[in-house]
């Protein structure tokens, strides 16, 4: 029967245990999931940041391709060296943006998100752009601007024609006025009329060789410029404008598609992982409920009768309660132990409650011995007070002996700061500086400068500790003075030098 109950027992702390394990299991399993979820999306995030990048990088592709063919493209450092900023910038953000979309693609890939298709269109409509613009550079370059190309070609045929031939000025007049048409307009009746009447022109002048080949390389000018001109397609709706027009438009909608399908399956994954934790914490909750039941209904009968027993000792004013029956004997473990820490307790707060009983008589003695130790000391306090007086009184007649003697002192601290200064002192440095000393100052202000070296080496002995008197000559107010100058240093009690007297000491018969 016996063996039946201690099996029954293991088996309740067994599943004690495992209910506390799977708690644990369980709220680590949520730690896990949610970190999870949160680091995926802080991916999406990112993702989506790097597209937005994307896109911006395109615009400002865009912007300086426009600025190119606005303006760029009139610069003569284009036509000499065959580089521009704008169109150079446009050439490295594509370079940028095909690295991107590669970098993307994935990005793409690790967070499951389907836009392959789309990403593959943009790579293939960029190329597109970046080829296009290949040639668009590569046709301005031979087109030409005023002093460069067939531009400049074109031009000084003119001029020479108009300066140096017999070629009619009306003539030349309505070559160039077909020309600008055929600039505003970009129609091919303006290239038919250039050509007829040049034409005209060639066999009207046949016979000179100068002038007809001056008139042919003016016609395969115009018709080259002209020609560059149609394939760019200005003034016109084909031409390779037209076609980087479409690239641009087809890629503004890839873009837009793109932005579009991966917001849709970004927020799809948000709402998955908010389900998730949700469920997962609902879970917790649920399991959180359950175990509290069960474990509850296993401790709070021996932890009931341990709060009684204890409550019982508090009550009796922490004595140990011979009424109190049932002695508690938990089959948990932890609550044996806690009960186990609880009467250790008990026996160490009754022995403390005794040793604090003592210490309370001691210290009611040890109070009465103080008190009478108090009573003496204050006795001895108002004889101290009396020698202090006194020696105020000492200290008042010494300043007043120090103030009215003739004799200069000075005394200053271990900073060289004036600490004391009588009024034979202030005659003496005013006659020689024309300073007059404060309390507070650097000694080394009131000293003169013929002395000064010799007087500080002097100083820096007597602060070591050693008395030095020596003679000076000092100027007063003009005239030579012979004086010694003793310098005394004075000790704590702890034979630590902090401050120094100076006394001077006049060696002729000349007034201070």
């Amino acid at each position: 029967m016996l063996k039946r109950w201690r099996k029954i027992w293991r088996l309740f702390r067994y599943k004690v245990l495992l209910s506390f394990f799977a708690f644990i299991r369980i709220f680590i399993i949520w730690l896990a999931v949610y970190f999870y979820i949160n680091n995926r999306r802080a991916d999406l995030d990112r993702f989506q940041t790097r597209l937005s990048n994307l896109q911006n990088l395109y615009g400002s592709a865009n912007r300086d391709l426009q600025n190119f063919i606005i303006s760029g493209h009139r610069q003569p450092s284009f036509y000499s060296t065959g580089r521009q900023k704008d169109i150079d910038n446009f050439d490295s953000l594509q370079r940028l943006i095909l690295t991107g979309i590669g970098q993307i693609r994935e990005e793409a890939d690790k967070n499951s998100i389907d836009i392959r298709e789309h990403l593959d269109t943009l790579a293939k409509l960029h190329r597109q752009l970046a080829d296009s613009t290949k040639m668009l550079r590569h046709i301005y370059i031979t087109k030409g601007f005023k002093d460069y190309g067939a531009e400049r070609k074109m031009r000084d045929y003119a001029l020479f024609l108009e300066d140096s031939t017999p070629v009619q000025k009306a003539d030349i007049l309505m070559l160039g006025r077909w020309e600008k048409d055929f600039m505003l307009r970009g129609e091919q009746k303006y290239i038919d009329a250039f050509n007829t009447i040049i034409d005209s022109q060639v066999v009207k002048f046949a016979s000179v060789p100068a002038i007809n080949a001056a008139l042919v390389r003016y016609k395969f000018a115009f018709n080259d410029w002209a020609a560059y001109s149609r394939r760019l397609g200005i003034n016109t709706d084909h031409g390779l404008y037209t076609n980087m027009e479409v690239v641009i438009s087809n890629l503004n909608n890839r873009y837009g598609l793109t932005g579009k399908k991966v917001s849709k399956e970004i927020a799809y994954f948000n709402h998955l992982f908010a389900i998730i934790l949700v469920t997962t914490f609902i879970f917790l909750v649920a399991a959180s409920i359950y175990l509290s039941i069960v474990l509850s209904k296993s401790l709070t009968r021996d932890i009931h009768k341990l709060n009684k027993h204890l409550g019982a000792f508090v009550r009796s004013g922490f004595k140990e309660d011979q009424d109190v029956d049932d002695p508690l004997f938990s089959k948990i473990a932890e609550i044996q132990g806690l009960n186990e820490n609880i009467a250790y307790l008990k026996k160490a707060l009754l022995k403390t409650l005794a040793n604090l009983r003592k210490a309370l008589d001691e210290e009611k003695e040890l109070s009465r011995k103080l008190q009478v130790s108090i009573t003496r000391q204050n006795n001895q306090f108002i004889i101290t007070a009396h020698q202090q007086a006194e020696l105020q009184q000492y200290h008042i007649m010494l300043g007043t002996l120090l103030h009215y003697t003739a004799t200069p002192i000075i005394i200053f601290g271990s900073h060289l700061e004036v600490i004391f200064h009588n009024p034979a002192s202030d005659v003496m440095v005013h006659a020689a500086t024309k300073n007059d000393l404060s309390p507070g100052s650097h000694i080394y202000e009131y000293l003169p400068d013929d002395i000064l070296s010799d007087l500080k080496a002097g100083i820096e002995t007597a602060l070591a500790g050693k008395e030095i008197t020596t003679g000076y000559n000092i100027a007063q107010n003009g005239t030579p003075t012979n004086w010694n100058i003793s310098l005394y240093p004075v000790r704590d009690d702890d034979n630590v030098v902090f401050a120094v007297v100076l006394i001077a000491e006049k060696l002729d018969d000349t007034a201070v």
